[in-house]
């Protein structure tokens, strides 16, 4: 069977999602062997976990494509994707519980607990009703294919999606732009406030991907053609702006601290001239050192 152009475009923009999110893993992996703090250690699981997700699914989309493998196999690699995506989300809480959130380690337990046990439960289901032939009402129970392609997608129904990212949404990524948004708002220093910006840009473009994800597996999208090709569209372009703003944000290297500092210094002498002076004011000296100390163990 010929290939359509359609096709074409998943396979294409799949392997950039894999590459992307795979070279992003590595740059954390040479941040982390420079600096070995426990943060970058918990960034670099994410990622990781992240890259390995969008790599399962490109294997899944292009063994379809071709009739490479047995359909059970690209199944495995498509819930292997969504488990891992949502395993990265997971870690992301961890490494946002030492820096970003003030969760009591009451609340990390419970919140810990809480969604591996959704994640576990969901992907052990998926995976018995692929592998075992168990009508479970877990997967979709007419596995769809992408609009004009031979791609065949093993997704969870739409109900399951909702349970299995709902709560990673509401109780991870919200939070965490949320706070850093407070942070950002303590902090005038230059270097560490485009630094917050670039974060809080990563983590709205990791929600955004998220919901697209959730929004693949809905009846009424997924068999609409045009609606399926924007919102992989829409996912490489968050997946993009995430690796670009997080490495920015995340790393901060030294050619974009010159930058930043070199721009701060221009605005600060035109401003002299004209007889202005910037004053940076906190609202106390413990409110001070308080949002240095996250500033620093963010960027770490």
């Amino acid at each position: 069977m010929a290939l359509t152009g359609q096709t074409w475009f998943y396979l294409i923009t799949s392997l950039f999602l894999g590459i992307f999110a795979i070279s992003y893993a590595l740059f954390l992996l040479y941040a982390f062997i420079k600096k070995k703090t426990l943060g970058t250690a918990f960034l670099l699981f994410t990622f990781t976990l992240l890259g390995l997700g969008e790599g399962a699914n490109t294997l899944s989309y292009w063994f379809e494509a071709f009739n490479i493998s047995s359909k059970n196999l690209s199944g495995i690699f498509q819930i292997l994707f969504l488990n891992l995506y949502a395993l990265s989300i997971l870690f992301f809480y961890f490494f946002s519980t030492r820096h970003i959130l003030k969760d009591n380690d009451f609340v990390k337990s419970l919140m810990g607990v809480f969604l591996s046990e959704t994640i576990a439960v969901v992907t052990t289901t998926m995976f018995s009703e692929l592998l075992l032939g168990e009508d479970l009402y877990i997967n979709t129970s007419d596995l769809f294919l992408l609009p004009n392609t031979n791609i065949e997608i093993f997704a969870p129904v739409a109900a399951l999606s909702l349970v299995l990212f709902i709560p990673l949404l509401i109780f991870v990524l919200l939070r965490i732009s949320y706070n850093v948004v407070i942070i950002d708002r303590k902090i005038t220093e230059p270097v560490p406030k485009r630094g917050i910006l670039y974060i809080d840009i990563s983590i709205v473009s990791l929600i955004g991907s998220t919901v697209v994800l959730v929004l693949f597996y809905l009846p009424s999208i997924y068999s609409n053609s045009k609606a399926m090709l924007f919102l992989q569209a829409l996912r490489l372009a968050a997946t993009i702006l995430r690796l670009i703003f997080g490495y920015l944000g995340w790393i901060l290297p030294d050619w974009l601290k010159k930058r930043i500092r070199g721009k701060a210094w221009i605005v600060r002498t035109m401003k002299e001239r004209e007889g202005m002076h910037i004053i940076y004011s906190f609202s106390s000296s413990h409110d001070i050192k308080k949002a240095a100390i996250q500033v620093q163990e963010v960027s770490e």
